[in-house]
């Protein structure tokens, strides 16, 4: 739990929220949240894996070349 996805959300979307609730008239915050939630849930449970594979396949790296 101290380094899964609790300590994300408390250190990369709190503080994105707060500064939100600053910059973003008050009509769209409610979708500028599911927006920044949604592009977190990307990269964290499949984003990166996927973005990896395709570095890996431009450059030819495989398990037995690593």
């Amino acid at each position: 739990m101290l380094l899964g996805k609790g300590s994300q959300t408390s250190l990369s979307v709190v503080p994105m929220t707060v500064m939100m609730m600053n910059v973003i008239p008050a009509n769209i915050e409610a979708s500028m949240f599911a927006f920044i939630t949604a592009i977190l849930t990307f990269s964290t449970d499949w984003g990166g894996n996927f973005v990896g594979g395709i570095v890996c396949k431009i450059f030819g790296i495989e398990n037995n070349n690593m």
